[in-house]
């Protein structure tokens, strides 16, 4: 019997483009964690494979993780044994070889998240600019279109326009207003917002703008800071690795990793506030319920992070938003848990936690009280 190669043989590849937030932080992701599993240590970071394979001293490469690699990529390394995870969604599932892992962020989710800011702005219209036969363009348009058509609120106009940058005139000048329009991505949301404010329309006033990645220079660099759909990609690098870590512990192949990482939530800028239309005092404890869901919070820690007494918050709250602080983040709290229940694999007890419950039995009473179903029932309608 051959015996497996000991933890120092195993050498990384990581491929992708650096100019990408979302990468970075796969990235960054990806060799702190390898730097925690002896052995594991990343020898190639390129924008693709034949940057690779034109080094002299090509190395050994054990494990690679890439957003996309080409089939005759695939074939070169599934060939020598090394073990490959693709962690995005250029690639359709069923078009995936036996062997190969992949972990993807949620679009649908990503799509879903988009279209409840736009509700909670209280925006009837909405419009989606992305690319067409773009894979997770399609989803995340996908996703905002199926959950603004499960709207309990009536809806209005909404558009899709998928033909990049050359329609951005005619599409804007044809929306009604208000609008919320969601862009596939921090790219498109800046152009969006630059030809709109060239066009004399206001943001957020005519058109609130969402994007996705949570690029702080593409939002530094755009006229009003982007409000954004933030993808979890550590969990994406550090799953990676893990998965990886394991394939060489066990003799395996990462063929077995199938994964839908959830967005961590939405960042709330300028482009599109949390809630632009209430008094400021709300919004910032609005926002600060959105970052402290899974914590044991206080009404009294909220009024101390919003610098207000908890009777002014309390009567804010009852004015604005016509429920008490606590009804607010109970809401918000069950929002988050249905997101949970539809995306995600994760057992009662883990979303209770994650959603800020004391346990699973709590939650089980709060969410049945709320939506008369029990949550498994819910995640089996969904």
């Amino acid at each position: 019997m051959t015996p497996k190669p000991s933890p120092g043989d195993h050498a990384l590849a990581l491929f992708g483009f650096e100019r990408f937030a979302y990468f970075r932080r796969v990235a960054e992701a990806a060799v702190r964690e390898a730097g925690i599993h002896p052995g594991l240590r990343f020898r190639i970071l390129e924008h693709r494979p034949e940057e690779m394979f034109a080094h002299k001293d090509q190395p050994d490469i054990h494990g690679v993780i890439a957003p996309f690699l080409e089939p005759k990529h695939m074939d070169w390394f599934l060939s020598r044994n090394t073990r490959v995870i693709l962690f995005s969604s250029r690639m359709p599932p069923e078009q995936i070889p036996a062997g190969v892992g992949w972990i993807r962020a949620d679009d649908l989710a990503i799509g879903e998240a988009a279209a409840h800011h736009f509700e909670r702005m209280g925006l009837s219209h909405t419009a989606f600019f992305g690319v067409e036969g773009l894979q997770y363009s399609e989803l995340r348009a996908q996703g905002f279109r199926e959950a603004l058509n499960n709207m309990d609120s009536p809806r209005g106009h909404s558009c899709e326009c998928k033909k990049g940058n050359t329609a951005l005139k005619d599409f804007l000048t044809t929306l009604p207003r208000p609008c919320g329009i969601f862009c596939s991505d921090d790219s498109h949301a800046r152009s969006l917002l630059t030809a709109a404010i060239q066009l004399g329309f206001s943001v957020p006033e005519d058109f609130a703008v969402i994007g996705v990645d949570h690029d702080l220079i593409l939002s530094e660099l755009s006229p009003l800071r982007l409000s954004s759909v933030i993808p979890d990609a550590e969990t994406l690098g550090q799953r990676a690795v893990q998965e990886l870590a394991r394939c060489f512990r066990e003799d395996d192949m990462p063929g077995g990793l199938r994964e839908l990482v959830s967005p961590k939530g939405i960042h709330y800028d300028e482009s599109a506030p949390y809630y632009h239309s209430v008094d400021p005092t709300v919004a910032r404890a609005l926002q600060w319920m959105e970052h402290h869901l899974a914590d044991p919070v206080s009404i009294d820690d909220l009024a101390r992070a919003c610098a207000a007494s908890r009777r002014n918050l309390e009567y804010l709250f009852k004015k604005h938003l016509d429920q008490g602080p606590y009804q607010q983040l109970l809401h918000m709290r069950l929002h988050l848990a249905k997101r949970l229940l539809r995306h995600s694999q994760k057992n009662m007890t883990d979303i209770a936690e994650a959603c800020g419950f004391t346990n699973a039995r709590e939650f089980s009473v709060r969410f049945k009280d709320k939506t008369g179903q029990t949550p498994s029932q819910y995640r089996e309608g969904s």
